[in-house]
């Protein structure tokens, strides 16, 4: 039994190998006739392309034919290969070899199958009886090349002349390569249209252009010659990728227009029909620069004594002290090369800019009115920029008022005046003073003015009452002299310098016993 079963192996393994080959064979023959029938079948469509000029529609046929062409063929070329699987069935070669070598006959496949029975039901038949069918088989077929149930000669000629077509094919499409490329493009992009077959001009405003964003632009199309029917304009946002196609309607001046309102992102459009296509065209968004956020801290002069005040954002109206100083910060809406703060006077202040901020100080002169320029990279500057008022508030007078005596008097024995002035300013005192000189002298008058400083306390010189024991001993008075005095005070101005105040001029009479 181990000896029939080593001979069935045997048998089973050189015609296994005998199929396998012969089906690698057929295989690439199969692929490249696949390839050849291919090819000529592109080639004739690539023809009726090339001398056909097809429209839309048509090139979607000659695509749709490619496309069905290829399935056909797949699915012809896959069956065959199927049932050549399927004929590598032991059996059935066995059948062909006893075919192609007569002197064997159906001895081997009955061999084979007496084994595979005695296998299944092994008390139906003989051991003897089943060693012997195998080593006669065996040994008729020792001397036999399995291989020549192939038939090369018939693979090879299918084979070289597929081969042979596909290389003529190739040199026709090199040479034609210019017409066999576009008509191969032309049917992959059935919506292309070929500009050089059509024979009317299109002229297309604004082509490639520049807009200011949120603004409406026109898009125009005119044709001469006969206008076709259908005409169709595609835009695509560059930024999303969003694409929008329209049908325009013709004018009656026989154009074709339409209004894009509000353009936020930049857009390319173009016109085309089933018998044109225009150029692509690009409408570039510009975003002009802008104050985003804009915000004002006013310094007050240090003799004011005021806290620097904090402006509410984008408020650029200014209503400060004479001398105040105002730094500027900016925050555009995009980078920017340069900025500055331009007066109707004429003044400008340059600010500092790093990416899309700007700051910068400038001082309060005059009641004034200004803008912000901005400038980007690409030079483009802010349009119609706000105005923006300056007003200056200047500094007070200083107010002066003797309380008492608060008017003219006689002095008494002890030569002792109290004066008490009632003194205001809005924004303190610097220096408090007491002038006076003898107007009427029982001698000789003396026009000298002379003065006295007061003191007090500048913290709070705001509003004060000032009181000053005036002891008039110290002037050597004669009975019948008078002396005329007044209060004059300066504030602590230091833009503008101090300013003064006198108050009402009061006399002193020394009078006679």
């Amino acid at each position: 039994m181990k000896n029939s079963q080593l001979k069935y192996n045997k048998l089973l393994q050189r015609i296994r190998r005998v199929g396998k080959k012969e089906l690698f064979y057929q295989t690439i023959a199969d692929v490249v006739q696949f390839a050849m029938i291919f090819s000529v079948m592109l080639c004739i469509i690539l023809v009726i392309q090339v001398f056909g000029d097809l429209s839309i529609s048509g090139r979607y046929i000659l695509l749709l034919s490619v496309v069905l062409l290829f399935l056909l063929l797949s699915i012809y070329f896959g069956n065959r290969l199927i049932k050549r699987i399927q004929s590598m069935n032991v059996y059935r070669l066995s059948d062909r070899i006893g075919e192609k070598f007569p002197h064997i006959k159906d001895r081997l496949k009955n061999a084979l199958e007496v084994y595979r029975y005695y296998e299944k039901n092994n008390e139906n038949y003989s051991l003897e009886l089943v060693d012997n069918s195998l080593e006669r088989v065996h040994y008729q077929t020792r001397n036999i090349n399995f291989k020549k149930l192939i038939n090369f000669k018939e693979i090879k000629f299918s084979f070289l002349k597929s081969t042979l077509i596909i290389i003529a094919i190739t040199l026709v499409s090199l040479i034609f390569m210019d017409e066999f490329g576009s008509a191969a493009y032309s049917i992959l992009n059935p919506q292309h249209i070929n500009k050089e077959s059509i024979d009317y001009s299109l002229e297309v405003t604004p082509g490639h252009t520049e807009v200011i964003k949120h603004s409406n632009v026109e898009i125009k199309l005119v044709i001469t010659e006969t206008p076709p029917s259908g005409v169709k304009l595609h835009t695509q946002n560059i930024i999303n990728g969003q694409g929008t196609d329209l049908f325009i309607p013709q004018e009656k001046d026989g154009s074709y227009r339409y209004m894009i309102t509000g353009i936020r992102d930049s857009t390319t459009y173009y016109f085309y029909s089933d018998e044109f296509e225009t150029d692509t065209y690009l409408i570039s968004v510009i975003e002009y620069p802008m104050v985003r956020n804009l915000q004002l801290k006013v310094t007050y002069p240090d003799y004011t004594r005021i806290s620097p005040q904090l402006m509410d954002e984008n408020i650029g109206d200014i209503e400060a002290l004479r001398g105040s100083k105002v730094k500027t910060n900016i925050k555009a809406n995009k980078n920017l090369k340069r900025s500055s703060i331009v007066f109707d006077s004429g003044y400008v202040v340059d600010l500092n800019v790093l990416g899309h901020k700007a700051n910068g100080s400038w001082p309060l002169r005059k009641n004034d009115a200004y803008v912000i320029r901005l400038e980007d990279l690409n030079g483009n500057v802010n349009a119609d920029p706000i105005k923006y008022r300056v007003k200056v508030i200047e500094d007070e007078y200083p107010r002066v008022k003797i309380k008492h005596p608060g008017k003219d008097v006689d002095i008494t024995e002890d030569m002792q005046l109290k004066v008490v002035s009632e003194i205001f300013d809005d924004y303190g005192i610097s220096d408090v003073r007491l002038l006076y000189r003898k107007i009427q002298s029982a001698f000789q008058a003396d026009d000298t003015s002379h003065q006295q400083l007061l003191s007090f306390d500048k913290r709070n010189s705001k509003e004060m009452e000032l009181e000053y024991d005036w002891d008039l001993s110290e002037l050597n008075l004669f009975p019948e002299d008078v002396i005329s005095y007044y209060i004059e005070v300066y504030d602590n101005d230091q833009v503008s310098g101090p300013k003064s105040t006198k108050s009402l001029t009061y006399r002193v009479r020394f009078p006679s016993t």
